[in-house]
């Protein structure tokens, strides 16, 4: 456990094969926690960070964190990461490109992630190498984007609002928070 908050640059940068738990990453001006490869990022709070919230290398696991208010990406994920079972919102106030995941390589898997705020996306699928990656049973505001010559994803479909009456029972839909 540890707290990384205000510093002039990141917060907390971390080698391949970390471990960071119940961790506290706070209005930095960089990343607020910049995980190498393979790591493991679970039950943090990443708030008001000036870049992004996680900046994961390869092969990570994001589980159990608060992800809020970063001016860029809540997370920038490289390839064959998975996001799960997160509170991502408020992020991506500081240009069109940036939203609650930002996705720039493959086979990532992003599942059970509440996105309700993020600007002007939920994900984005940005790169044309941003392929076979997997969106499921998220709770998300705006939908996604797909970079150009980006194509080949596993999106599932998104289905009206919260409190709407709908009839897809597709036990992977994502949901419209709006």
């Amino acid at each position: 456990r540890c707290t990384a908050r205000g510093n002039g640059n990141g917060g907390i940068a971390a080698g391949n094969g970390s471990l960071i738990t119940d961790c506290v990453a706070a209005v930095n001006t960089g990343d607020g926690i910049a995980p190498g490869s393979g790591s493991v990022i679970r039950g943090c709070v990443v708030t008001g960070n000036v870049g992004r919230g996680v900046n994961a290398g390869d092969a990570c696991l994001i589980e159990n964190c608060l992800i809020r208010g970063n001016h860029l990406s809540g997370a920038l994920l490289a390839s064959s990461s998975r996001v799960v079972n997160n509170s991502i919102s408020l992020n991506g106030t500081f240009d069109g490109q940036d939203c609650g995941i930002k996705v720039l390589g493959h086979d990532n898997w992003i599942q059970g992630n509440s996105e309700p705020t993020n600007m002007p996306y939920a994900l984005n699928l940005y790169a044309a190498t941003a392929t076979n990656n997997t969106f499921v049973q998220n709770l998300a505001n705006g939908g996604y984007l797909t970079g150009p010559g980006n194509t080949i994803n596993n999106v599932a479909p998104f289905v009206g609002r919260l409190g709407n009456a709908f009839t897809n029972t597709d036990p992977w839909l994502n949901f419209f928070s709006y």
